[in-house]
Order: structure tokens, then C-alpha cells, then sequence
């Protein structure tokens, strides 16, 4: 079953994910459609989530998974819904989005929009290196900066 990209709307977005417990659904289903399988023993069954920690218990090994792990949400304290907002808002601003911005937007602090930032960015620049450029490509009007300072761009 292949998932196509679906372009989402902010009111979209707002009616999407609604709640901490819907953006941890959604972050396992995407990462695991079959279902999430226990690191240890491969098991796919786990007792409901434990009330204050982002981990669920294995039933039949007792060990247990975390669905953030190995992501950039992994090791945050930052609830799911705040990190889902910050991505949208990054892919949604074509011109950058800054730290203090998406402080003053998430109502966090600066230094956690900042390392926020910084692991959103670490893993697309990541990803990137994996995407080759072939055949024949065309660039419409490209501005590079002057070659002596003081001088018109062109």
C-alpha cells in the first residue's frame, strides 16, 4: 500500500491533529503501517501506553518501545502536537523561518525553538544527500552575490 503525498491546508492541519495521543498515532502508523513490532522480541501486542512517558510494554517480553525513538522527536520533552505545528510551519514559510519566530509562534522557549530548529534541519539536510540530480537541468533566473563588495548582485 504506497501513502501519496497529500497537500494539507492550515485548516486542515487544525483538524487533523487535534490532540498529543493523534499526532503519537499518526507517527506510528506512518512509521510502522503494519503496526509497531517490540525491538526485542518482534511482537506486535503491547499494553496501553503509560500515562506520563511516550512508551508502551510488550506484552509477551515486557520490554519497552518508545514510538519517537531513533526520530528527531527522540529524548524531547516537547509535546508531539508543538514539534507536528513547527514542522508545518517550516515547510510552510518558502523563505526561512527563524528561531525567535518560531518561539514567539509556539510559545516555547528561544533555546528550545532553536534546537527544535536545528534537528529539523540536521535531518533534511540529512536527507538531501540521499537525492541525485540527472539529466537536463534548466535554472530560471538565478541571483549569485557580487564578486567585490559594493557592487550590484547579478
Amino acid at each position: 500500500m504506497e501513502t501519496r503525498y497529500h497537500a494539507r491546508n492550515l485548516m486542515d492541519f487544525f483538524t487533523t491533529f487535534t490532540s498529543e495521543d493523534v499526532c503519537e498515532r499518526y507517527l506510528i502508523d506512518v512509521r510502522w503501517p503494519e503496526g509497531m513490532p517490540c525491538l526485542k522480541c518482534g511482537n506486535k501486542e503491547f499494553y496501553p501506553r503509560l500515562k506520563n512517558r511516550r512508551a508502551y510494554q510488550c506484552q509477551s517480553c515486557k520490554c519497552f518501545n518508545r514510538p519517537t525513538a531513533g526520530t528527531i522527536f527522540h529524548r524531547t520533552h516537547t509535546p508531539l502536537l508543538c514539534w507536528f505545528v513547527a514542522i508545518f510551519l517550516v515547510a510552510f514559510d518558502k523563505r526561512g523561518l527563524s528561531a525567535l519566530l518560531l518561539s514567539e509562534e509556539l510559545g516555547v522557549h528561544y533555546e528550545t525553538a532553536w534546537a527544535m530548529l536545528s534537528r529539523m534541519r540536521r535531518a533534511m539536510a540529512k536527507r538531501d544527500v540521499t537525492y541525485t540530480v540527472r539529466g537536463y537541468i534548466e535554472i530560471d533566473e538565478m541571483f549569485l552575490g557580487a564578486t567585490a563588495e559594493g557592487t550590484k548582485r547579478g
